[in-house]
């Protein structure tokens, strides 16, 4: 049961048993860890986050293992963010200086033959970047689970500051994903399709038009591919810096 600690102002505060006493220590800055019961009625006061401080067995028994896979899920995320990006960057940087040809598309591009190198590198690595969506859907999906499980992100209980960090972080990256595969992926794989069907048929006129619908969706689907990597890179600093280090030492 709980157990009397001290009273101040006729205002007595209760220790929770099982926490150190740096824990119990509102003067240590955290105050979620007392209660004050007032004129002997401890109904009046509300202890906040006790489910989150005494913790659920079962969830505190599998936190190791939901800690790894939180990480296992934010290093996956990133490298599908990653490697089909260093991929195209090598296709469209080789193909092109190795002067690759199609022969179906070869008259469309008589008189651009690096541009005939990149069409044939978008085919390259248009099924990795399509792999690359559904990675991503997956493991985001993953990352809310977890963080269902955990009531909260992992590794983001380092006070209120860091916990809004990891948490925009976390709703940046996956809104970022959101709005590229509701809203930019569709319409993209539409107007590539049109393109290369125009270019396949030696089409200029259909192949400019299905271009200029195609080049600012591409464009836009880079910069949300960035935000998205760029906030996973934060959470992912926010995230180290709480794991490295010794929460017994801020609290007491």
């Amino acid at each position: 049961d709980l157990r009397r600690d001290h009273r101040v102002g006729g205002t007595s505060r209760r220790r929770i048993p099982g926490l150190s006493h740096g824990d119990r220590s509102t003067e240590d800055g955290n105050p979620d860890l007392e209660t004050g019961v007032l004129g002997g009625r401890p109904d009046l006061v509300t202890l906040r986050n006790l489910d989150r401080l005494t913790g659920d067995p079962q969830v505190t028994r599998l936190k190791p293992f939901l800690t790894a896979a939180w990480w296992l899920v934010l290093t996956g995320w990133i490298a599908a963010l990653i490697a089909p990006g260093a991929a195209a960057m090598s296709a469209f940087t080789a193909l092109p200086a190795l002067g690759v040809e199609v022969p179906s598309h070869a008259a469309f591009f008589a008189d651009d033959p690096d541009g005939a190198g990149r069409f044939a590198a978008g085919f390259v690595t248009y099924p990795i970047f399509l792999a690359t969506d559904r990675i991503q859907l997956v493991l985001a999906g993953i990352a809310m689970l977890l963080v269902l499980v955990e009531r909260g992100v992992p590794c983001g209980d380092g006070g209120r500051g860091h916990r809004l960090l990891c948490r925009l972080a976390l709703l940046s990256a996956s809104g970022c994903l959101a709005w590229y595969l509701l809203f930019v992926a569709p319409p993209l794989a539409t107007s590539l399709h049109d393109w290369r069907t125009a270019v396949l048929a030696d089409d200029a006129s259909s192949a400019a038009t299905a271009y200029r619908i195609f080049d600012p969706l591409h464009r836009t689907a880079e910069r949300l591919t960035t935000a998205t990597l760029g906030s996973l890179l934060i959470l992912v600093a926010a995230c180290g810096f709480r794991t490295g280090t010794n929460p017994r030492k801020e609290t007491g």
